[in-house]
């Protein structure tokens, strides 16, 4: 009896002794951090209005609120662009701070609905008033497939000209095309050799693994091509073999490209861009947050860049030729003697033409 007594009193002694070096180093539970949360703004989408914010929880929706209103128009919803072609979903979960547009209609006047058919299932419509024009909206996008325009009708043979005044409520349908993509990284290198911002590299020492989240298509990219096609010292040129099942006409041509080092700008004549022996000309492609994403030890996210959208491929085997053709040093790299891109993939879509590597031409094991 006396042993249990002691060991009762001794574990007493024991808590007492805890709770007062508990105390003694200001012990309050550390509370649970309240989740995370979002600004959600709701936008009056004219100047001089006035915008609201709520705070969110992640994970949750937003609640919609109560009508706005505005001397001289009627409210008529909430979107999730400016323009007011997409409708904003109430019961979406909100991970991100948020933006949604309020869309106004001028009071005693006549709207008409231009009913944008994106796929058989997804369909938005735009309120245009009468007699006049709409605002073309951004380009809808889907998985492994290229938007290539409006059009009045489902099969997609008249094409809709966003100059065409409206007057009744109107349909229009998206055309799609098929979308091919030759990742760089796949290509056969035995021959390649280029410099970098130190030094140069040789072969698939040229391919660099996307470790920070610049949205590289499969998670490798092409650098290393910092020197003119026609250097006698190194061989930066990218040739794309690749097969069409038939000959082609109207396809569109892609580079997805990024940057490091230096914001650049690139046209025809700095990157030239053929296909089979034919350069194509394209405007300016500006890279804006290189330096910056350099310096903070990270990669300009790559982006989708049409370079045209009248390829015309033959049947059979065709030649896609990338090549440095400036001697513009990029930035202050020491033996960057050339602007170039980095080089993600080449895309190329086509409306029937089914697209493969050409045997032999597609590098096994680079990486």
């Amino acid at each position: 009896m006396k042993k249990s007594k002691f060991i009762a009193a001794l574990i007493v002694a024991l808590a007492l002794c805890c709770l007062s070096l508990f105390a003694a180093c200001g012990g309050t539970p550390t509370p649970t951090p309240p989740g995370n949360t979002h600004t959600v703004t709701f936008n009056a989408n004219y100047e001089g209005g006035a915008n609201t914010t709520v705070t969110v929880e992640d994970g949750k929706a937003a609640e919609k609120p109560a009508a706005p209103t505005r001397t001289g128009f009627d409210f008529e919803n909430w979107y999730k662009d400016a323009e007011c072609t997409e409708l904003f979903d109430f019961t979406v979960e909100i991970t991100a701070d948020t933006t949604v547009y309020a869309n106004w209609l001028e009071s005693g006047v006549t709207y008409y609905k231009l009913t944008l058919h994106k796929s058989e299932t997804d369909t938005s419509v735009i309120k245009v008033k009468e007699n006049s024009r709409a605002a073309k909206p951004a380009d809808p996008k889907a998985d492994g497939k290229y938007f290539a325009g409006w059009y009045t009708d489902e099969g997609c043979t008249s094409e809709f000209k966003f100059s065409t005044r409206i007057n009744a409520d109107t349909d229009i349908y998206a055309k799609w095309f098929g979308l091919y993509t030759f990742e760089a990284e796949d290509l056969i290198l035995d021959d390649f050799s280029g410099p970098g911002y130190s030094g140069g590299t040789y072969g698939t020492s040229a391919i660099i693994t996307d470790t920070k989240n610049a949205a590289a298509s499969n998670g490798y990219y092409l650098s290393y091509l910092y020197a003119r096609y026609d250097s006698p010292t190194w061989n930066t040129t990218l040739e794309f073999h690749i097969t069409a099942s038939e000959a082609v006409q109207g396809a569109a041509l892609i580079l997805r490209l990024s940057a490091e080092y230096a914001d650049i700008e690139l046209d025809g004549d700095m990157y030239e861009v053929l296909v089979n022996g034919g350069k194509l000309g394209y405007e300016g492609i500006k890279f804006e947050g290189a330096q910056a994403a350099t310096s903070n030890e990270k990669v300009l996210p790559f982006e989708d860049f049409v370079i045209s959208a009248a390829v015309n491929l033959k049947a059979g085997d065709n030649v896609i030729t990338l090549r440095t053709a400036n001697s513009i040093k990029q930035g202050t790299g020491g033996t960057m003697n050339s602007t170039a891109p980095l080089v993600d993939c080449v895309k190329i879509a086509t409306e029937k033409t089914a697209l493969t590597w050409t045997e032999g031409y597609k590098a096994n094991g680079n990486y």
